[in-house]
């Protein structure tokens, strides 16, 4: 009985303690971290509303001055806002720019800026190198003989990897 018990004990602390080992390997790819960075401020110039009723002065992200009934009086400071953005070669990445900013300041009643951005190649890919540029002019809503003045506001723009 001895031997038997021996033998089972044997069978059964080669199967209760055996031990396997196993590994597994870690890996990261690491991309190119997305930034942007603005490089220009959007300023329309100095320009005249009609006196009656209200008017429009479009700068689009081209620097156009398109479809306005507003007059431009000196276009010297006239830029549109540009934006570097840096990533990863081939990576999507998405844009998000601020539809509508408010532009306070002045003598008059606030501006609603209405921004246009200009649509990135390729799905919103750099497909050479690693930077783009991002353009973003708008559409200045002027009241029925806006106040004179300077108006300002920020636009927010964000870049995101998809």
């Amino acid at each position: 009985m001895k031997k038997i018990t021996f033998i089972l004990f044997a069978l059964i602390a080669g199967t209760a303690f055996g031990q396997t080992d196993a590994t597994a390997t870690a890996s990261a790819e690491i991309i190119t971290a997305l930034k942007i960075e603005n490089t220009a401020d959007l300023n329309f110039g100095k320009i005249a509303p009609l006196s009656d009723g209200t008017s429009t002065y479009v700068l689009d992200n081209t620097g156009a001055s398109l479809g306005s009934t507003a007059t431009l009086i000196d276009a010297t400071a006239q830029t549109v806002a540009a934006f570097t953005i840096t990533a990863e070669t081939d990576q999507a990445f998405s844009v998000t720019v601020d539809p509508t900013v408010t532009l306070t300041g002045g003598t008059g009643t606030d501006i609603t800026l209405t921004t246009d951005k200009n649509l990135l190649a390729a799905g919103n890919k750099i497909t050479s190198g690693t930077t783009t540029t991002l353009n973003v002019g708008g559409s200045l809503a002027l009241a029925s003989g806006q106040g004179s003045g300077t108006y300002s506001g920020t636009i927010n723009v964000s870049v995101a990897y998809e």
